[in-house]
């Protein structure tokens, strides 16, 4: 391992370091388990006074020899999860450095008057009013959008319209899903609730 890592540029002296530190934990780790087998396995074989004999050391040396391998098993499986696990968050990290995780949008319950209802059903059919309302009022928050940043560059009347008041575009308008359905145009808005 250390001469494949000092291969690949890494430091001898990081190479020694880290395999010490490794060398620790994996003592630490050995000691962990001798202490569980030996409490919940080897315990009987050093209580009871009936397996204190030849043969019951012999019976927990070979059950010590076969659990040996399966520990062994567990620690490399182990390793290898928690190198998977630690590599692929350190590549999202990487990868999205900067980026915070998009939360997903969240679904609300919205109120909506009879007449709104009523309109949208005779638009759409009743089936697909759901369908409908979230992207008719999305459209008309975009409209908005474009009203106010268009507001704010000067009178420019290419549109054949009446210059707009500024102060009149702040002021929060109702939101009225069928006019917004049937076009974005503030000329056939204006026709619509004429």
């Amino acid at each position: 391992m250390a001469a494949e890592l000092y291969a690949a540029g890494v430091p001898l002296l990081a190479i020694s370091e880290r395999l010490r530190e490794l060398r620790l934990h994996v003592e630490h780790i050995a000691a962990r388990f001798l202490e569980f087998t030996t409490e919940h396995v080897f315990a009987r074989h050093l209580d009871d006074p009936d397996h204190r004999t030849d043969a019951g050391a012999a019976e927990a040396a070979s059950l010590g020899q076969r659990l040996r391998p399966l520990a062994q098993q567990k620690v490399v499986a182990e390793l290898a999860r928690a190198i998977g696990l630690f590599a692929t968050r350190e590549v999202r990290r990487q990868l999205g450095a900067g980026e915070q995780p998009k939360a997903p949008e969240k679904k609300r319950p919205v109120s909506l008057t009879a007449g709104t209802i009523q309109a949208a059903r005779r638009l759409v059919g009743p089936e697909r009013i759901a369908e409908f309302v979230a992207p008719a009022a999305e459209r008309e928050l975009r409209a908005r959008h474009l009203d106010t940043l268009t507001a704010h560059h000067g009178p420019v009347n290419d549109l054949d319209e009446p210059p707009r008041n500024t102060q009149q575009l702040s002021t929060p308008r109702p939101i009225s899903l069928w006019k917004t359905s049937l076009g974005c145009g503030s000329n056939l808005r204006r026709k619509i609730s004429a």
